[in-house]
């Protein structure tokens, strides 16, 4: 049946036109590339890629172009623990150049949507041990000290928010803080993984440290 009403205050008549829900892109590195991250750490938990990446990059505007509303942006996978990725809408947001369309730019949605872990063999790669005074004389260099990185950050971290329960005076730490929330379910833990055996070292890390909410990415195998 159609109705016969009168369209509501500020509707637009589009003829001919068909009206759908706007896309989300669920993993994105839209405005997000290797100079957001620090690649001098290897844990930098408590960095967020929505403070980094640039929302005023064209891929936005080409995304709303093809229908897609929200994303979700992904910090770059050169750290174990590279950080919190952000939900973003693709447009409405401020942007630096004084003559960009107002509102042309991404909006930050939620700073904080998920902490990123990569267990594939980007964050290893091109590092080496030694003295050459480069950022990536440094560990890890195999599969197998990224799992160390890792297990060795989510238990310092258990350590340091248990003595805090206890009463020890413990200083401020942004990225046990940004941890402790991973363990607590309070923010997703997005791990990366393309091999098999790196997916099933997820799913053993995930039972150790009891992540309530894990997803696996770029799951190739």
């Amino acid at each position: 049946r159609v109705s016969t009403g009168s369209p509501p205050s500020g509707s637009r008549h589009v003829p001919g036109a068909h009206i759908t829900p706007g896309l989300v892109d669920t993993f994105s590195f839209m405005g997000v590339g290797p100079a957001t991250v620090e690649e001098s750490l290897e844990v930098t938990a408590a960095q967020k890629v929505a403070d980094t990446a640039n929302l005023a990059d064209p891929a936005f505007a080409r995304a709303v172009a093809q229908g897609v509303t929200a994303a979700y942006l992904s910090p770059d996978s050169l750290n174990v623990i590279g950080g919190l990725g952000a939900v973003v809408k693709t447009s409405g947001g401020r942007v630096p150049d004084l003559f960009a369309p107002q509102g042309s730019g991404a909006r930050v949605v939620d700073a904080a949507a998920a902490l990123k872990i990569t267990l594939s063999s980007d964050s290893s790669s091109g590092n080496h041990t030694g003295h050459r005074r480069s950022i990536h004389g440094r560990r890890p260099t195999t599969r197998m000290g990224t799992t160390w990185v890792l297990r060795n950050a989510f238990h310092k971290a258990a350590g340091w928010a248990a003595a805090g329960r206890g009463g020890v005076a413990v200083p401020a730490h942004p990225d046990y803080e940004v941890l402790v929330a991973a363990m607590e379910g309070r923010i997703p833990v997005r791990v990366q993984a393309r091999r098999t055996h790196d997916v099933q070292t997820a799913l053993r890390l995930q039972e150790e440290f009891g992540w309530p909410h894990m997803v696996v990415e770029e799951g190739t195998e």
